[in-house]
Parts: structure tokens; C-alpha cells; sequence
């Protein structure tokens, strides 16, 4: 029996975190499931976020719970990604998802 693989935060090390990116990466490079962070945003939508603030994770800074989900969908979540000196996700338009998004997308998958 071999192992169950899950890519932590959707492959973080790969793409910006809990990013569609990351679920994207994570998934193509041959996890079984995708593990995510929830919170909710200043409307009551279940978003894709790790910590309880944007500034770690986006060009922005402040609460997640400030902000509405078409807010923080807005926000440049690859701003901070690095790999091998450059900052191959920012200005991309890679937002911080809904839940119901990912949900969408990868229906069927290991979540």
C-alpha cells in the first residue's frame, strides 16, 4: 500500500499558498488531495487563507476579516512567492479564493 500524498496549503513551496496556483501545481505534480486553510471574509464567504491577516501572503496588509470576498479575491496573493530570487506570481491575478471556488474546480479531488 503505498502512501497518501496531500500538498500542504496546495503545494506552497510550488505556487503561492492556498492559491488556485498552488491547488493547480499540487496537483499536477502528483498529490493525491490538497490541503487548505479557511477563514471568513467580511461578508461570511469561506475564503482560502492561511493566517487571520493578508500581510504575509499578499501586497496587502489587515484583517482578512475586513475585507469581502470579491475584496480579498482582488488582493495579489503571489505578491510575496519567491523562487530562485524572482517573484514569478506577483501581479498575476492570483487572488485569495472562496472555498465554493476551489470546491468548483476541483471537484472529485481529495480535499
Amino acid at each position: 500500500m503505498r502512501p497518501v500524498v496531500y500538498a500542504h496549503r496546495g503545494g506552497a513551496g510550488l505556487a503561492p499558498e492556498n492559491t488556485m496556483a498552488a491547488f493547480d501545481t499540487g496537483l499536477a505534480a502528483g498529490a493525491d488531495g490538497i490541503e487548505l486553510d479557511v477563514r471568513l471574509s467580511l461578508d461570511g464567504v469561506a475564503v482560502v487563507i492561511h493566517d487571520a491577516t493578508v500581510d504575509r501572503t499578499t501586497g496587502a496588509s489587515g484583517p482578512v476579516e475586513a475585507r469581502t470576498a470579491v475584496e480579498l479575491a482582488g488582493l495579489d496573493a503571489g505578491h510575496h512567492f519567491v523562487r530562485d530570487g524572482t517573484y514569478p506570481f506577483r501581479g498575476r491575478g492570483i487572488g485569495v479564493p472562496s472555498l465554493r471556488a476551489v470546491l468548483d474546480r476541483h471537484r472529485g479531488t481529495s480535499i
